[in-house]
């Protein structure tokens, strides 16, 4: 699969929960293998889990490509969203782009 077409897709925890969806991916340059995704969580999950919406742009979560089971239609990880909440505080940022940072 093409990176270009994974962004978009649905993240779907091994819990069956909807994370949200793809929002870029990072690659080591070294390899050229995807290393991790980066997932702009939905409300729903946002809510779920605990984090505080930002009143601009998208909560996004890094999660290592490891974490991933299957791709397709969907990504399916094999974690629990609670072990998404339990990742890195780190590994979660805010994406606030604005039509002028393109």
């Amino acid at each position: 699969m093409k990176t270009k077409n994974m962004i978009g897709l649905k993240v779907i925890t091994l819990d069956a929960q909807n994370l949200g969806e793809i929002d870029g991916v990072h690659a080591d340059i070294n390899t050229w293998k995807i290393t991790d995704l980066d997932v702009k969580l939905n409300r729903e999950a946002i809510k779920e889990m605990g984090l505080k919406k930002p009143k601009l742009g998208a909560l996004i979560v890094c999660i290592p490509i490891t974490y991933v089971k299957r791709f397709g239609d969907v990504i399916t990880l094999n974690h629990t969203q609670e072990d998404i909440k339990n990742l890195k505080e780190s590994t979660t940022t805010q994406n606030n782009k604005t039509s002028s940072d393109s």
